[in-house]
């Protein structure tokens, strides 16, 4: 009972640092650091999270630079495809961000050759709208419609997370 309520605890602050991110980056920094101290009693599910939250709240404060490098000090480890292409995601749009296209494009590929493998719905996502974000950076619009059509295409069920993000890309796309 213990571990599950400690377990439960961790969940419960990783959703609250998550949350503000979607508030404010700069306020979220505060949860992520005091969760830092905390990676020891983290399970891998939870390990996982915090690394791709982190990555995501350094993407909004634009440190690009610092997303990548905490990305690729951790994702030689991740082996299941469902999480990897999320890494990769955020491997390829902070290379993007910092104009650095060759080894964007290198996660783009790698995460092309993982969407056979992928069945979780956010997973394609990730993989593609990575590839969307590259070929947008490029200026490569048709190729990039291609992608965007092929998220549209996923059935996410009850979430319509692709359906708004496959839209919000055609909109940016036009």
């Amino acid at each position: 009972a213990w571990a599950q309520t400690k377990t439960d605890e961790l969940n419960q602050a990783l959703n609250q640092a998550i949350s503000w991110i979607n508030k404010s980056p700069t306020e979220a920094q505060v949860y992520i650091e005091a969760l830092e101290k905390r990676q020891a009693e983290f399970n891998d599910e939870q390990l996982h999270k915090f690394i791709l939250m982190k990555a995501a709240n350094l993407g909004f404060l634009g440190l690009h630079k610092e997303r990548v490098d905490l990305i690729k000090s951790k994702i030689d480890s991740v082996s299941d495809p469902e999480i990897r292409i999320r890494y990769l995601y955020h491997l390829s749009s902070g290379y993007s961000r910092l104009a650095d296209y060759e080894p964007a494009l290198v996660a783009m590929n790698e995460g092309i050759s993982l969407l056979p493998k992928l069945m979780g719905s956010l997973a394609k996502l990730s993989a593609l709208q990575g590839i969307v974000t590259i070929l947008v950076s490029l200026r490569q619009f048709d190729d990039a419609l291609v992608y965007v059509d092929r998220i549209l295409e996923i059935d996410d069920k009850s979430l319509e997370l692709t359906r708004c993000v496959g839209m919000a890309n055609r909109v940016e796309i036009y």
